[in-house]
């Protein structure tokens, strides 16, 4: 996958709780930004690397792939800091 211009490709890092039961609870920090790890980038220049640790806005594209893996389509604007 490879975003196209000014955006970045970034699995997100879920946080979650895993209850005693098996069950999965996600923490209710995640409403106004994310955490994740930069997978891919655009063409056109961005403030990030592949492999960066970054915190972004929660307006992205979120999409599923195959291998069950979480990954956001980020605009480069929307990078609030380097982890």
């Amino acid at each position: 996958m490879i975003p196209l211009g000014a955006r970045l490709a970034v699995e997100r890092n879920v946080s979650e709780v895993i209850l005693a039961s098996g069950i999965v609870l996600p923490l209710p920090d995640q409403r106004y930004s994310f955490s994740g790890t930069v997978i891919a980038i655009g063409r056109a220049p961005v403030d990030a690397q592949v492999g960066d640790e970054i915190l972004y806005s929660s307006r992205c594209d979120a999409f599923e792939l195959e291998d069950g893996r979480l990954v956001d389509i980020v605009e480069a604007n929307s990078i609030i800091a380097h982890l």
